[in-house]
């Protein structure tokens, strides 16, 4: 006797209570997967019972996803039990691809999403699902963003309820979030909590965000990092918006400048002037500062040849300055000297080198190695 001959035929009565026993799809994915036999036969009959249509759309997604049967199909009881509008669920018609729309143009769930969903905690997902019913704000919108970053399904609801108490919109920024990449997406709804609870969101703010979301976690690090000293503002997005790479390095440099009154963080040409720094200037003003020269002057300088000290071999010499150390005032005042004065990159970067390197080496500079 064939065991799979012998397994389809012992579960046959249930194929026939669930009218399936004619499908040769079905019977196909059982053939092929008899060790998940009764997770099948639940979901097929969750599928049937909620008027899900087996497309062989459908029996390629349960097919693809074979070892999450179990986490659909309970998933599905759980949606469909929550006794909401019938039109929150609209995988009647056909089983449409992903952020898909109807034909009346709205948007619908599909059972692809479902199976998508079931990779993520189902805890944080139906707990999150329940808050959002609680408040009212479940919908398609919401429940399809729910379901296409499940991995976020645990702080997208609390991103909602705070946008809905202060009167924001919410379809189209549900919209706008469904479209992010998943790998991104727990982090860029993360940093929307944060400064939605902070007061500066905003819908520019949410187009930066997305824009950029390959800098995400730079962009949320810059943003605590000013939160932690009460520096944050809206004007934080204006001057890393260049250069997002960046956030970092021009958040440090805020933080170096805050006490200095160098900066009007009003003045558009102030902020254009920090959105171009890099890690070559926050090297050197940090140099300056500890050595009491940083000024208006010297500062002045900076801005003004905040490309010389971007160059490799210049940020390269600064770094290779030994913790706890500093440059004397007379070499710094020396090298402000020829930035100012020396406008050929590879004359500043060698006497950045130079005037570094025989600090480095000097007896008296080298008192930790002896």
């Amino acid at each position: 006797m064939n065991p799979i001959i012998d397994e389809i035929s012992a579960i046959r009565p249930r194929l026939i209570a669930l009218g399936l026993d004619k499908d040769e799809r079905v019977i196909t994915i059982f053939k092929d997967n008899l060790e998940y036999v009764s997770r099948l036969i639940n979901l097929f009959n969750n599928i049937l019972k909620y008027n899900i249509p087996l497309t062989d759309a459908a029996c390629k997604v349960i097919t693809q996803n074979i070892t999450k049967t179990g986490e659909a199909s309970y998933l599905l009881k759980f949606l469909y039990e929550l006794n909401t509008d019938p039109s929150l669920l609209p995988l009647e018609q056909n089983c449409l691809p992903p952020s898909s729309t109807s034909k009346g143009g709205a948007q619908v769930i599909t059972l692809e999403h479902i199976f998508k969903a079931a990779y993520s905690p189902l805890l944080n997902l139906t707990s999150g699902v329940e808050q959002l019913k609680s408040r009212n704000l479940l919908n398609t919108s919401s429940l399809n963003l729910m379901l296409a970053h499940s991995e976020a399904a645990d702080i997208i609801p609390d991103l909602l309820c705070h946008l809905q108490d202060h009167a924001y919109a919410l379809p189209p920024i549900e919209k706008k979030l469904a479209e992010c990449s998943s790998s991104n997406m727990y982090y860029i709804v993360k940093l929307l909590n944060f400064i939605a609870h902070k007061n500066l969101f905003s819908q520019s703010t949410l187009n930066f965000i997305l824009k950029h979301e390959a800098y995400i976690h730079d962009i949320h690090e810059g943003a605590k990092r000013l939160a932690d000293k009460n520096k944050l503002s809206a004007n934080y997005f204006n001057m890393i918006g260049p250069h997002p790479e960046n956030a970092i390095i021009i958040v440090k440099i805020m933080l170096l400048l805050a006490d200095t009154q160098l900066v009007n963080y009003q003045n558009p040409n102030d902020i254009v002037k920090l959105s171009q720094f890099t890690l070559g200037v926050f090297l050197f003003l940090n140099l300056l500062k500890e050595a009491a020269l940083l000024n208006t002057h010297s500062y002045e300088i900076v801005c003004e040849k905040y490309l010389s000290l971007d160059d490799e071999k210049v940020v390269n010499a600064l770094r290779s300055i030994r913790l706890f150390d500093n440059l004397n005032k007379s070499e710094l005042t020396s090298l402000l000297e020829t930035l100012k004065t020396t406008e050929d990159h590879d004359v500043i970067a060698d006497e950045f080198f130079n005037t570094i390197d025989a600090h480095n080496t000097s007896p008296k500079n080298n008192s930790f190695s002896s």
